[in-house]
């Protein structure tokens, strides 16, 4: 199925987690869904949301499967934008070849429901602020593995020991502060 088009953030820029890698699969969605805009990466969404509430973004995206996407719902500064659907990247395991059992398995907490599908035993699940942080801390260690998307594990050159999901169809909220309008 053909992804939607383009859509044109007026005000722009935006918020959401990443680096400069734009590895996230907040940043390719960002940029697949708005094209050109100026996307402002950041270490946690927290941080994304912080910047649009003090003016420094218009608005900041996170993806409805951030298990504190809630705080951001219920924040009396922040509404609700636009939400849309594309899909992400797959998301895969990555780790050294031969590996039997792991030390540790680095993961964003989104995809803390996929630690029973990793595939390898394990001794500690490790949450860290994004794929890209769980592919560079598997990348350091022979001993680790983690879970991550395919972007990431491409750029890293890391091996992919097994995929977990193959593209989901995530939801994503863009979130904007509360117009003063509203608030009043």
């Amino acid at each position: 199925m053909p992804e939607p088009p383009r859509v044109d953030l007026a005000n722009g820029p935006l918020g959401t987690l990443g680096d400069s890698t734009g590895l996230t699969c907040s940043m390719d969605a960002a940029r697949r869904h708005y094209g050109s805009i100026q996307i402002i990466p950041f270490e946690r969404f927290e941080l994304a949301a912080k910047a649009t509430k003090s003016g420094v973004t218009e608005s900041f995206l996170v993806p409805a499967a951030y298990p504190n996407t809630n705080l951001f719902i219920m924040d009396p500064e922040l509404e609700v934008a636009e939400t849309f659907c594309t899909r992400i990247p797959p998301l895969v395991v990555v780790g050294q070849q031969g590996l039997r059992e792991a030390v540790t398995v680095f993961h964003h907490p989104a995809t803390a429901p996929l630690l029973t599908e990793v595939g390898l035993p394990y001794q500690t699940a490790v949450p860290v602020t994004s794929n890209i942080e769980a592919c560079k801390a598997a990348h350091q260690s022979s001993h680790s593995i983690a879970i991550t998307n395919a972007l990431c594990a491409d750029h890293y050159s890391m091996p992919v020991l097994k995929v977990l999901r193959l593209g989901i169809k995530m939801p994503w909220i863009r979130f904007t502060r509360l117009s003063s309008e509203i608030s009043s």
